[in-house]
């Protein structure tokens, strides 16, 4: 495949509007794809293969080849979903995460419709608001946040869901200890001391005022 690619790049060099040169290269594109995805992932690399399609997506000839990969996007869906079970029930929430977050993205990269949930993440999603109730309990509430917005981004938003959101983000609001401050500014070359330091004083209310939630 690699010799294939690199003869036919000779050939569209030499021939630009050869439309079949282009559609030449694009299969075998695809081909030289197709065959390291597949071994990344039947070597239990799943981060490369990502990466590899990731890569290809670049490609000036993706939309040739999206066109010849599209019967195998769902079997890649498919995997990354798999993967992400397979993590769910080690507990594994990390890797969990990640797979069925990859899986979305090689869904929204062929034009596949896009499940806010599918029924396989639902253990994950379940595991998760447990981790969820655990951190409430022992007051992590920044870590309570964390964990609703993994929800939040992978199910469609529900009451109770909105209600967690809002009672948990204002309690974090309340216990957050905001403090600011900004070192001297150095007094530019000519200038009048002390203006480095007018504009650190200067720079703290503003940032009070801009983005209070922020800080």
């Amino acid at each position: 495949y690699e010799k294939a690619r690199g003869m036919l790049a000779i050939l569209q060099q030499a021939k630009p509007d050869d439309v079949a040169a282009v559609e030449q290269l694009a299969a075998v594109d695809t081909k030289y794809f197709e065959k390291d995805f597949w071994q990344a992932l039947q070597l239990g690399r799943p981060a490369e293969a990502y990466a590899l399609l990731g890569s290809i997506s670049k490609a000036p000839s993706f939309e040739r080849v999206r066109g010849n990969l599209i019967g195998s996007a769902d079997v890649m869906v498919d995997s990354y979903v798999k993967l992400g079970v397979a993590a769910t029930q080690k507990q594994d929430l990390r890797e969990a995460h990640r797979r069925f977050r990859e899986a979305r993205d090689i869904r929204r990269l062929f034009g596949k419709a896009e499940n806010r949930s599918v029924p396989e993440e639902k253990p994950f999603l379940d595991l998760v608001h447990q981790q969820y109730e655990a951190a409430l309990a022992q007051k992590e509430m920044g870590l309570a946040w964390g964990y609703l917005q993994v929800i939040a981004e992978m199910q469609e938003a529900t009451p109770d869901l909105t209600r967690e959101l809002q009672e948990t983000r204002e309690t974090v609001m309340t216990l957050a200890t905001k403090r600011l401050t900004a070192a001297r500014f150095d007094d530019p070359a000519g200038s009048q001391p002390g203006i480095g330091a007018t504009v650190g004083s200067k720079v703290m209310p503003f940032l009070s005022d801009a983005i209070p939630n922020d800080i």
